[in-house]
């Protein structure tokens, strides 16, 4: 490392430190966070083509995730390209700004393909981390995760992804120790009933044997329309659950957004169905997974925490643990050639892949220790 990244990175740690005591908390967490912080922070700054203080273009971030990035990355020249401009003046501020690094949330830059620098630089793209908040996104909640992609998007399976490449080229027989952790990091998020949105509501549900989970989807969501070949809406999912099986025996639980009546969804009430058999808001999917049901979803992340559950799991669209031998795919994964456990995807994905940090101060946390704080928060903590 050289004598001005050290400096920088001596000094983006005494800021974390400051931060974190500045903030009520027990005594006990804070010491733990700022050795895990020392711990963490140079494997944090790993961003392709960038130094400290480099020119950073930020395209579709929207406020919140504004002051995010700018807690995680101090040290960079951020110029964020407001939404709400017209793409005319989008693609000027673009090519007045030349050369520099590119950073988009998701795939909001497609309308400035056409820009003269924008296709050609080196694009990172940010998305939601697999354990994001203890609380819904759409409801602003703050993030304690991001995965960044300097290759693609780990939901859009038309095209390769860092996640996808990294999946694909691991060499697992020298990280026994790591798929030890995966694999109480699994147990522990199944105890404490876990999922990308933290905690779930604590409502008891039981399923009966043999029946079939249906996992709703928000129908715009991007991770359905970057893969145009398969299911786009929750009624075509539904009805290949209907025509496959024992109408009986099918249920539907609505994506929280749905239910929290943030979202809306294709198989509304006009949907011929038994409304008993609509799994309600208030329970988590941890909980309905223990009846270890056979799951069918387009591309939902539920459909992994099935598969660390146990369950079976038919996928419709293109998620980044579908075509790797754990599920039976309606779309066909050529790039994806060899088998993988649910802890060797958990290692890469949750562990490799996506980073995760305090939502305050920006500060680098484990996933272990975010984990901790979802399941038993604490009344001073701030997460």
């Amino acid at each position: 490392m050289r004598g001005r990244d050290k400096i920088g990175l001596a000094s983006r740690l005494a800021r974390f430190i400051r931060d974190i005591r500045q903030t009520p908390q027990p005594a006990s967490l804070i010491a733990e966070r700022i050795r895990e912080t020392a711990d963490l922070l140079p494997s944090l700054g790993w961003l392709p083509g960038l130094g400290a203080g480099n020119l950073v273009l930020a395209v579709g971030f929207e406020y919140e995730k504004r002051k995010v990035l700018r807690r995680l990355f101090p040290e960079h020249r951020l110029r964020f390209v407001p939404h709400w401009l017209p793409v005319p003046w989008q693609s000027r501020i673009v090519e007045r700004h030349g050369e520099c690094a590119h950073w988009v949330w998701s795939r909001r830059d497609s309308h400035l393909m056409a820009a003269s620098n924008w296709a050609e630089s080196a694009i990172v793209r940010f998305e939601d981390g697999f354990v994001r908040s203890n609380g819904l996104g759409v409801e602003r909640t703050r993030p304690m995760s991001y995965v960044k992609d300097a290759t693609g998007l780990h939901f859009d399976s038309t095209r390769a992804s860092d996640l996808e490449i990294l999946l694909t080229t691991t060499d697992f027989s020298n990280r026994s120790a790591a798929l030890i952790e995966a694999k109480k990091l699994i147990a522990f998020m199944r105890e404490n009933a876990l999922s990308k949105y933290g905690r779930g509501p604590a409502g008891q549900y039981s399923l009966p044997p043999g029946c079939v989970l249906v996992l709703g989807q928000v129908e715009d969501d991007a991770s359905i329309r970057a893969n145009p070949g398969g299911f786009q809406n929750n009624v075509q999912l539904m009805n290949r659950a209907l025509q496959e099986n024992d109408p009986s025996r099918v249920y539907y639980r609505p994506h929280p957004d749905v239910s929290a009546g943030l979202r809306k969804d294709s198989l509304n009430s006009d949907f011929p169905m038994d409304k008993g058999r609509i799994v309600p808001a208030s329970v988590s999917i941890s909980n309905v997974l223990k009846s270890k049901p056979l799951v069918y979803t387009i591309s939902s992340l539920g459909g992994f925490e099935a598969l660390a559950a146990g369950c079976r799991v038919n996928t419709f669209g293109g998620p980044f643990y579908a075509g790797w031998g754990l599920t039976k795919d309606y779309l066909v994964f050529d790039r994806r050639r060899r088998n993988l456990s649910v802890e060797e995807i958990f290692l890469i994905a949750y562990l490799d892949y996506a980073f995760y940090f305090d939502p305050l101060t920006g500060a680098p946390l484990s996933l272990k220790t975010i984990l901790g704080v979802l399941a038993n928060p604490p009344a001073e903590s701030r997460i």
